[in-house]
């Protein structure tokens, strides 16, 4: 076993590889900088004064919070799912974890939909 005085993570020993990865990091860096780019403070969803307002605002919160993680979380496996390679099983397993991610997020963006149609059906 060869002994180096670097840690090598991912071999890239393709290197159509490394340039793919490399076109992803931008992307990634974008979405990161959009997050920073939002301010913390200036959003504060938990004012209520009645269980309609209350649950419309814990709605809110989840929506303004997920979506940020739901960008995150499919751009890294977009990465895996380019550097998977050959890995049919693991991109088959990938394929599922973004259909999974995109369902929960029409679940949660349909909610606000829902929830909006039923109480304008009810006033």
């Amino acid at each position: 076993m060869e002994s180096s005085g670097s840690l090598n993570i991912i071999n890239f020993n393709n290197i159509s590889m490394k340039k793919k990865c490399l076109q992803i990091v931008p992307i990634v860096a974008i979405c990161f900088i959009s997050l920073l780019a939002t301010p913390a403070f200036a959003y504060s969803p938990i004012k209520f004064q009645n269980l309609d307002n209350l649950l419309g605002s814990i709605l809110s919160t989840i929506q303004y919070y997920t979506l940020p993680v739901m960008m995150i979380i499919l751009a890294l496996l977009g990465i895996k799912l380019i550097t998977s390679g050959d890995d049919t099983s693991s991109k088959d397993m990938i394929k599922g974890w973004m259909i999974k991610i995109l369902i929960g997020g029409a679940i949660i963006y349909g909610a606000s939909v829902l929830g909006n149609a039923i109480q304008s059906a009810l006033i």
